[in-house]
């Protein structure tokens, strides 16, 4: 995961890194808070299937051409953090 966040805001242009940086670790936190709530349950199959979910949406955000990080970044982590919300 932060290999595919620090690649988002390598990619940023030098006018947007601070803007880039931040909503980067706002996706980061937001990360941590769904799968600190989905432990809260004790369901340790469910923790695992995020955090594999997590790590398939980096891989994605690695593998993105740069122009595309920063959008493919909030698609992928918010995809998994809205599934696990269901």
């Amino acid at each position: 995961m932060r290999q595919a966040v620090d690649g988002v805001v390598a990619a940023a242009p030098p006018a947007k890194q601070s803007e880039v940086q931040e909503a980067a670790m706002a996706e980061r936190l937001d990360v941590s808070l769904a799968l600190a709530r989905v432990e809260e349950t004790g369901n340790e199959k469910k923790v695992e299937s995020m955090a594999a979910s997590y790590e398939k949406a980096a891989d994605l955000v690695v593998a993105a051409p740069p122009a595309d990080k920063f959008k493919v970044m909030k698609e992928a982590f918010r995809a998994v953090t809205k599934a696990a919300a269901l």
